[in-house]
């Protein structure tokens, strides 16, 4: 890493050389006279306050001598802080509103009522990658797994922030890596069928289409900032092409722009990179929409240049910009080994929990649940049949609900393949509901997978009674996950447990220890794992986590006189609700990674009418403080 913009030392530079030609240091002007006539016996006349110079970073990049003085300016101008600033300022663009306002190719995104906003993307360069597999002894892939989620999945920076904002696209700058080679092979081909006078400088100074030969090049824009300032007579032999770094952010930009019909100034691009150096190329006033985009009047030639990278951050930031927002970059934990999850898996079997959920997005690209499933079954074989499988899936690249037909049937494909064929997949389930795609449509596209026989069901998650009832009319839901607890029992109140109840739909009831909250053995918010999602979750907030414990507290005494643990209390009561008048059938799906925890949670506890008299009494009195999820995160679990 170059240290021209070091943040651990802002005093090593190339060395001065001519003048600032905006020094900091200005002398005061002299106060203009009212009488232009009047004489005065006074050595110099009062002087007035200046306001402060300014100094860009193109003023820096133009100017040969030293820039010192303003490196700590240019460093905090792209950072780590400013990235957080950038998803603070303004909503994110909803990508499937602005396809649909703009489907007909006319309308652009600001006339179609979505003038606030923008678009969020990232590029990694493999230098970021490689960094952060060494740093954690992974793979590059997992690297870059763990990048794209921290940028845009659920548990990463969409968490927290103004309004819940993440990257809506995380793209590897190899691609245009690639390009750079090919194209930079053509110039120096072509460069030989160019005569050596339209090489050279034009005469107003400016340098031709084609360098002169040999051609020079470097990605290093510490490098070509040398050149510029102490070696200017090779500047006719640089290469013209742009680096993978400014590549990818024109063709982001001028994609996106033209795809969306909206302005590039709408589409924010942060660039992670090894290099402090590159901070500086990004800021160069040649790398803007000046150099590609004609002026329209979406974007008129007297609006600022927009940047094709508008900022750097290095994998240092990177991990400052996690720590930032109190995200461990390793904030999942590591998963436990196969053999483990083997062992917990067949005890779960022969203890009857034979409905088995899973998710494509559990776990990494190139290890989830259904990869884990399909090992499984290679080495168990007959106990595909024993279990009945429900995946969810259908969430976009973005972690947000896709319901349109074309990422439905991608969703299930892929289910399908990472199974190979060795389980048949029981039940779908859409992973909450798209706000922007009907559920008619939704569950119409599922149906033509049972009819076909690729899909024995199709369950629906997080949804309202009216959505259970449109769904139902298109094809027979066959089970609701929903979250039931102690602490979680909306669906008893709103109508879903009753509908459920009524179309005879099962509900399986996701997190019925309430993430963990309700076993009794998380006392203090410090017990919680550095980097876990429930540091965000409200319920578990410093303000109201002792306030909830007095719940838990409640019921470990109840648990202490049935001889239980609070884990066992809990699931013993969600089991009772089940198949009571006026209530479906219901499943709790309780989490274990150990074959220890899989037994405590199959061991059968008996509740009598008396005990749950007791329970309601409990839960009549105590009053749970936050709701389930951030306000970001609750607007998707209503659909």
């Amino acid at each position: 890493m170059s240290a021209i913009l070091s943040a651990d030392d802002l005093n090593d530079f190339i060395s001065p050389g001519v003048a600032c030609i905006k020094p900091v240091e200005t002398l005061p002007l002299q106060k203009p006279q009212d009488n232009p006539y009047e004489v005065t016996t006074e050595d110099k006349l009062p002087a007035e306050n200046l306001a402060p110079a300014q100094i860009s970073l193109t003023d820096c990049l133009a100017c040969s001598g030293c820039v010192t003085s303003a490196e700590a300016v240019l460093v905090s101008l792209q950072s780590h802080t400013e990235v957080l600033n950038a998803l603070d300022s303004q909503p994110s663009i909803p990508i499937a509103s602005l396809l649909e306002s703009t489907s007909d190719g006319k309308t652009d995104g600001g006339s179609a009522g979505l003038q606030d906003g923008k678009i969020f993307v990232a590029s990694v360069s493999p230098q970021v990658r490689a960094s952060v597999a060494a740093t954690y002894g992974i793979s590059e892939r997992k690297a870059g797994w763990m990048i794209e989620q921290l940028l845009s999945g659920p548990d990463g920076l969409r968490t927290g922030g103004a309004h819940g904002n993440g990257f809506t696209w995380v793209v590897d700058t190899n691609a245009m890596r690639e390009a750079c080679l090919v194209i930079g092979a053509e110039e120096v081909m072509n460069s030989g069928l160019v005569a050596e006078d339209q090489q050279a400088s034009t005469g107003d100074g400016a340098l031709s289409t084609q360098p002169k030969k040999p051609i020079l090049t470097s990605a290093c824009p510490g490098w070509i900032c040398y050149a510029e300032k102490t070696h200017p007579h090779v500047l006719p032999h640089l290469s013209r092409l742009k680096s993978p770094q400014a590549l990818t952010g024109t063709m982001l930009k001028t994609v996106l722009s033209r795809r969306l019909h909206i302005s590039p100034d709408r589409i924010w691009h942060v660039a992670l990179m090894p290099c402090f150096d590159k901070k500086l190329e990004a800021s160069r006033s040649e790398l803007t929409d000046i150099s590609w985009q004609p002026p329209s009047p979406l974007h008129p030639r007297s609006t600022p240049p927009v940047r094709d990278v508008d900022c750097v951050i290095t994998a240092r930031e990177l991990f400052m910009l996690a720590n930032t927002r109190g995200i461990r970059f390793t904030w999942r934990p590591k998963p436990c080994s196969q053999e483990q999850a083997f062992t917990a898996m067949r005890a779960a079997l022969s203890h009857g929990a034979n409905f088995w959920n899973g998710g494509e997005f559990y776990g990494t690209p190139e290890y989830n649940s259904l990869h884990l499933l399909s090992r499984y079954f290679d080495q168990y074989p007959s106990d595909a049949e024993k279990v009945v499988l429900s995946i969810k899936g259908g969430l976009s690249a973005s972690m947000l609900p896709d319901g349109s037909e074309k990422n439905v049937r991608r969703s299930v494909d892929a289910c399908l393949a990472m199974l190979e064929g060795k389980k048949k997949l029981d039940i779908f389930e859409c992973a909450r509901v798209d706000p922007k795609t009907p559920i008619e449509t939704t569950v119409g596209v599922l149906a033509t997978y049972v009819k076909e026989g690729k899909l024995g069901g199709i369950s629906l998650s997080e949804v309202k009674a009216e959505t259970i009832r449109r769904a139902h009319k298109i094809h027979p839901i066959c089970s609701v996950e929903v979250e039931l607890s102690l602490w979680s029992t909306d669906i008893l109140n709103n109508g879903v447990a009753a509908t459920c109840a009524e179309l005879g739909i099962p509900v399986v009831a996701y997190s019925p220890l309430g993430r963990g909250f309700l076993t009794g053995e998380i006392k203090q918010k410090s017990d919680l794992p550095e980097g876990d999602f429930r540091h965000h979750m409200p319920r578990f907030q410093e303000d109201v986590f002792d306030k909830n414990l007095k719940l838990v507290e409640e019921l470990q005494k109840l648990a202490k006189k049935k001889n239980c643990t609070g884990a066992q209390l809990a699931l013993a009561w969600v089991k009772q609700l089940s198949g009571t008048e006026g209530m479906p059938v219901i499943i709790p799906i309780p989490g274990a990674t150990t074959e220890g925890r899989v037994v405590e949670n199959m061991k059968d506890v008996t509740l009598d009418k008396a005990d749950m008299d007791e329970i309601n009494e409990i839960l009549g009195k105590a009053e749970v403080h936050g709701g389930r999820y951030p306000a970001h995160l609750a607007a998707l679990s209503d659909g």
